[in-house]
């Protein structure tokens, strides 16, 4: 995240990523860093958006909408079987993001490696509305008084 932000004379922070056609991915803990000052510095934050990636850290835990099966079963057969057969695919872009705002195709050697003790994120491109705006499993929605 960097050097801390002074929050002194500051009112309001609003965050969020972005949601063009050429969006790049925020990873969360930029995010988190900002909350967690404002929280420390008693300044109202507003998380707006994720933008169009969602990172995997913020999917719900029932993940399965982000995967497709490869082959769809028959009606006699079980469909369980047939993923473990043929597999399943997500069903969205992704990337690995790393801590330091670069970003792999997340099968690409050096995607996952950990740098200044940071692993890096799987993000999903799956656009604003689905992405959403929770972050850490809340709606971040603070105002100055």
């Amino acid at each position: 995240m960097g050097r801390p932000v002074p929050t002194r004379g500051i009112n309001w922070v609003i965050a969020g990523g972005e949601s063009c056609p050429r969006a790049r991915p925020v990873h969360p803990d930029w995010i988190r860093g900002i909350r967690d000052q404002c929280q420390a510095g008693g300044v109202p934050f507003f998380f707006k958006q994720w933008g169009e990636w969602k990172p995997v850290s913020e999917v719900d835990r029932e993940a399965s909408a982000l995967y497709e099966s490869r082959r769809r079963a028959k009606p006699h057969q079980d469909q369980d079987a047939i993923d473990e057969l043929y597999g399943r695919r997500c069903r969205f872009e992704t990337t690995a993001l790393r801590y330091d705002g670069v970003a792999f195709p997340n099968n690409e050697p050096g995607a996952w490696e950990v740098r200044d003790g940071h692993p890096s994120m799987l993000m999903f491109k799956m656009g604003k509305k689905a992405a959403g705006a929770k972050l850490d499993g809340r709606w971040w929605r603070e105002f100055p008084r």
